[in-house]
């Protein structure tokens, strides 16, 4: 699968957002600072950062690859 070069940087920047608050997230839920219940609040977050706008660019490329 190709991305290209503008937006596999975009792509980057998003998915090192996501990654880290992501985890930091699932990490507060394991141990328990943060409430399972909250759940929705974190996919909503991880929207506002863009992680629809990463699947887009993913989707985009293997939409191509496929036509190939």
């Amino acid at each position: 699968m190709y991305i290209g070069e503008s937006e596999q940087a975009e792509s980057a920047q998003i998915d090192n957002d996501i990654k880290t608050y992501a985890d930091e997230m699932v990490t507060k839920m394991i141990i328990g600072t943060e409430s399972i219940d909250n759940y929705d609040n974190v996919v909503e977050e991880l929207k506002r950062r863009g992680i629809e706008r990463a699947i887009e660019i993913r989707q985009s490329a293997y939409d191509e690859y496929l036509k190939k």
